[in-house]
């Protein structure tokens, strides 16, 4: 199964933080037990008025919506992180759309014995001591997919 989500809110009601937002599904979700989920692709937009001075780093893909455990060695602590990637595209730019994908996404185990129901989805994009950038511009977009555990 794959989930796309986006940041943008319906028409006329706003648009959500492109760098932390969640999706209220119109329908529920039911993740089979024993499953495991990653991130295939993100696109996002930096904005050129916000760049920061100093050494822009990674951006993490974060989700505190599912039951995966990752670790943050910067900060030596567990983590909800997802995913990271460059805050910059193939060709160097820096600023405007940048989009990710993954050939081979990294899955990690949703550590989930039985089925879960999910009815809301939080991202955030977050750097490496796991607060949210602020460099981001317009809906951003992440692909998730939850697929069954092959281990």
């Amino acid at each position: 199964m794959s989930l796309i989500i986006l940041s943008s809110a319906q028409v006329g009601v706003g648009v959500q933080s492109p760098a932390q937002f969640h999706n209220a599904l119109s329908n529920t979700i039911t993740i089979p037990p024993n499953s495991e989920v990653g991130v295939c692709s993100v696109k996002i937009f930096r904005d050129p008025a916000t760049l920061p001075t100093d050494d822009p780093g990674e951006v993490f893909v974060r989700s505190s919506t599912l039951t995966h455990q990752s670790y943050n060695f910067n900060k030596g602590l567990p983590s909800k992180i997802l995913w990271g990637l460059p805050r910059f595209s193939n060709n160097g730019a820096l600023t405007g759309c940048l989009y990710y994908q993954q050939v081979s996404p990294i899955y990690l185990s949703l550590n989930n014995e039985t089925p879960m129901v999910i009815n809301d989805m939080e991202i955030e994009f977050v750097d490496k001591d796991e607060v949210p950038v602020t460099d981001l511009t317009e809906p951003s977009v992440v692909v998730l997919h939850i697929r069954k555990s092959r281990a």
